[in-house]
């Protein structure tokens, strides 16, 4: 039997492309365990897509909706620094921010819709978040506060992490492996051992993190399962969880109920006119601010933005000219809203906040042409992020953004062939899975 030899080239773009799929591996991993080994996983797996040389096959991806509509938002943004007031390297700096979205193009290229390519991408991402979840035990029943376990410098006691994005995690987790436990196809001996994890997982976020964008997002999605229901016994049931969930950790919790009476406390003292430095408070006053900018708006500014970096300026010139000031009330300026989509709509007009939209839109359309347990996992980590960036800038935040850019990568990597046209084909099969759930 005669063996083709290879080129040498032919060796070295295969070997990269190998180790391209490693690296999506270990971004997986890395994702939730910090910004410094995330940023090392990124430039690996750069690395590694420029020097594997199928070039015809990487182009030909673009046609996805996932990877066109990533990039359009980060090219978009960049464009918008021609004409900000912002300097230079400030609007660069915010502009550029949106580079993860690179990593949808990558890994799609990378895992192309392989079976055990898919399940070890899977695995990394679970493994990350499950060392979150025990490290949030550990730091709450076992470990002294000086001796915490912590993946960031800036993490939120008792999480490894910040408390946004932990919640974002443990939702994403709870929902897949609650999910995976009812699934026909998940073999019972499993079944367990997944809905254990699942009851973990929800435990941590409610009862031991500090989050109250992820108390808000857990109620949205038992909300949108509320809505679902399609019998009675079904809407009581979940009737029943939200009651016994919530109502239990505010009065089983001291860390879910002094969050939510601070929230209130925090709402109060705003419409009273007392303060707005309240965490609560500071929220108020960034989206009424944000308002009040877009209003006074001209047509150009609210169809382009006014430029990438630009929201200090815009909040600065706001407070310059605003009359009747609260003498209780801070105004000075700040970097963002802590809202994705006001902020697009004020950096990047009409134009980036559609192109948000676009991809959050064609994410949906996109995981309803999946299996059954992936459709489910895929809209409730859609419903989760979408609250996140309700009141964080999600995309800006470290953190946040890498886990939702590599949990868009691995869903995209499912269908590489992808297109808007196939989008449009309302398959049979594809209309029995959507209704499993």
């Amino acid at each position: 039997m005669m063996h083709t030899k290879l080129h040498p080239l032919n060796k070295i773009s295969l070997f990269f492309q190998q180790m391209g799929f490693y690296a999506c591996v270990l971004l997986a991993l890395c994702a939730t365990l910090g910004t410094a080994l995330s940023s090392i996983s990124m430039a690996l797996v750069f690395i590694c897509f420029l020097f594997s040389a199928n070039w015809k096959h990487k182009f030909s991806l673009l046609k996805h909706p996932l990877v066109i509509l990533g990039l359009a938002i980060l090219f978009w943004s960049c464009f918008t620094i021609l004409y900000t007031p912002a300097n230079f390297s400030t609007a660069f700096t915010i502009s550029s921010k949106y580079y993860k979205m690179f990593m949808v193009w990558f890994m799609v290229y990378f895992i192309n819709g392989q079976p055990k390519k898919l399940a070890w991408v899977i695995a990394g991402l679970l493994f990350g978040i499950l060392l979150n979840i025990i490290a949030i035990y550990l730091n709450y029943f076992v470990l002294p506060n000086a001796s915490a376990i912590s993946f960031l410098s800036i993490a939120s006691w008792p999480a490894a992490v910040s408390h946004g994005p932990f919640a974002l995690f443990a939702i994403v987790f709870a929902g897949s492996t609650l999910a995976a436990a009812q699934s026909e196809t998940t073999e019972k001996k499993w079944r367990l051992a997944l809905t254990v994890l699942g009851i973990l997982a929800l435990g941590a976020e409610v009862f031991l993190n500090s989050s109250r964008t992820g108390y808000v997002t857990e109620f949205v999605i038992l909300l949108c399962l509320l809505v679902q229901s399609k019998k009675i016994s079904q809407a009581c049931m979940v009737g029943i969880t939200i009651a016994i969930i919530f109502g239990g950790a505010y009065y089983f919790s001291p860390v879910f109920k002094g969050r939510v009476n601070t929230a209130y406390n925090s709402v109060q003292q705003y419409a009273q006119g007392k303060t707005n430095q309240t965490s609560a408070g500071l929220r108020l006053k960034f989206y009424t601010t944000s308002w009040g900018i877009i209003k006074q708006s001209g047509p150009v500014a609210l169809l382009f933005g006014n430029g990438g970096g630009s929201y200090p300026l815009m909040t600065k010139a706001y407070y310059a000219q605003l009359k009747n000031k609260n003498p209780n009330f801070d105004y000075s300026a700040f970097n963002n809203p802590h809202n994705q989509y006001l902020l697009f709509l004020v950096n990047n007009g009409l134009v980036g906040l559609m192109l948000l939209l676009a991809f959050l839109y064609y994410f949906w359309k996109y995981i309803k042409k999946l299996p059954p347990l992936w459709f489910v996992t895929g809209w409730i980590s859609l419903v989760a992020m979408m609250v996140n960036m309700t009141f964080n800038a999600a995309l800006m935040d470290f953190a946040t953004s890498m886990f939702f850019i590599t949990l868009t990568g691995l869903y995209a990597s499912y269908k590489p062939d992808c297109s808007f046209k196939s989008l449009k084909n309302r398959q049979a099969n594809n209309l029995k899975d959507t209704e499993t759930f």
